[in-house]
């Protein structure tokens, strides 16, 4: 159960035992199971982590880690999904809906997965392509304006 934890430790040099890290897996599961949306499991399994002399930083590289080795396992049965369930989900709109909308999550994996491959270039990408955008959303809306910049774009203060 803890083999997935354990390689990538091992992968960020850090030698960790099999036992320990199924313990700290069923026990992140645990919580996971018993907080709402999920949400304690992840922060448990890297406290748990770190107190195995593994870094923060590192601890929550390797629990990041593991939800897109996750991802990438959701998205690769993505397309066996709608093979089988193409029978069952006659309905075309819906179909063509679901596959954009998966469509659009995947490439945001993938520009995920290569922002931590080369940060600078996506960061380029990022700051060009909001560079662009900005125009169209900030001079309609004055509460953007002024949460980013403390005044409209005339200088004036939108709000007393």
């Amino acid at each position: 159960m803890g083999l997935r934890t354990r390689a990538l430790c091992k992968a960020l040099g850090h030698r960790i035992s099999v036992l320990k890290v199924t313990e700290i897996v069923i026990s992140s599961v645990f919580v996971a199971g018993i907080t709402p949306s999920s949400a304690g499991g992840e922060f448990l399994r890297v406290h748990s982590l770190s107190r195995n002399r593994i870094p923060v930083g590192r601890a929550t590289a390797i629990v990041v880690g593991e939800r897109l080795l996750d991802a990438l396992f959701i998205f690769s049965c993505l397309p066996f999904a709608f093979y089988v369930l193409g029978d069952i989900l006659s309905d075309y709109k819906f179909d063509a809906a679901f596959f954009t909308a998966n469509f659009l999550v995947f490439l945001l994996l993938v520009f995920f997965i290569y922002g931590v491959w080369k940060p600078e270039k996506v960061k380029y990408i990022t700051r060009r392509l909001t560079g662009r955008l900005a125009p169209f959303f900030l001079e309609k809306n004055r509460c953007c304006n002024f949460a980013l910049y403390g005044t409209d774009r005339q200088g004036n203060r939108p709000f007393p």
